[in-house]
């Protein structure tokens, strides 16, 4: 109850500050502001922002344009998989059904054991001669298991393919480059919400500024950066000791 009143309060604070539109310092001769740089840095995040927006519906538009081929059966679970160990490999797919994952090697990912050699342990009779007390006479030796193996290949095989194939199709769709323009577009944004988070407000107008982009992660279910909200504490106290 108080983490919610306390999440409450600080919504109303920002949703304040984001909307108020009186100054504390009048506007000086020569269009001179004192909080030039954030209102400069605002403008310009408005603008990257758009661009991004733009460039991430450019992508949206054409990764709805463009067919991509379904996983093959293969790396999907079958009869069988349980006698060789795999199914603790497996995890959900976005159908509900459980698949195997098979990442690149290093790249992590609960089905990558899937590239090494599948081997099994067999038991033998221990060697005529030889007595190992507290045992029931047999030694285990780990040997090669082709059936599981054979298992294996495919569903490697099937899902090197499969992604080889989706990796061409984004090449030669467009989607690379679309991203990539997306990405360098986002990424210059965050880079202004970063020079907002850092910078000084001197007026209302700077504040509402900061406020702005802290209630924009609010609305996103996101906590503001803790820096971004250390800041807006500075200015105000600050501006409150300056009257």
């Amino acid at each position: 109850m108080a983490d919610r009143a306390h999440s409450t309060s600080r919504r109303a604070l920002l949703a304040g500050l984001a909307t108020s539109t009186a100054l504390t310092v009048p506007v000086l001769a020569g269009d001179t502001h004192p909080d030039t740089e954030l209102l400069d840095l605002w403008h310009r995040r408005g603008l990257a922002e758009a661009a991004a927006k733009a460039a991430g519906k450019r992508q949206d538009d054409l990764s709805d344009a463009t067919p991509f081929p379904a996983p093959p059966e293969a790396v999907f679970v079958q009869a069988g998989d349980e006698a060789f160990g795999f199914l603790g490999l497996a995890t959900s797919h976005g159908s509900g059904r459980l698949w195997y994952s098979v990442q690149a090697p290093g790249a992590g990912g609960r089905a990558g054991p899937l590239r090494r050699p599948r081997t099994r342990v067999v038991d033998e009779p221990f060697p005529e001669g030889h007595v190992l007390h507290g045992t029931d006479c047999t030694i285990g030796r780990r040997v090669a298991w082709p059936e599981a193996q054979a298992r294996a290949d495919a569903i490697v095989r099937a899902w090197d393919d499969w992604r080889a194939e989706l990796d061409r199709i984004y090449t030669v769709s467009g989607l690379d480059v679309a991203n990539a323009e997306w990405e360098a577009l986002d990424d210059a944004q965050a880079e202004l919400d970063g020079a907002i988070r850092d910078a000084t407000a001197h007026t209302l107008d700077g504040l509402r500024i900061k406020a702005r982009l802290a209630q924009n992660d609010l609305d996103d279910d996101t906590d503001p950066e803790p820096t971004l909200i250390a800041g807006l504490v500075r200015d105000i106290l600050a501006m409150q000791a300056a009257a």
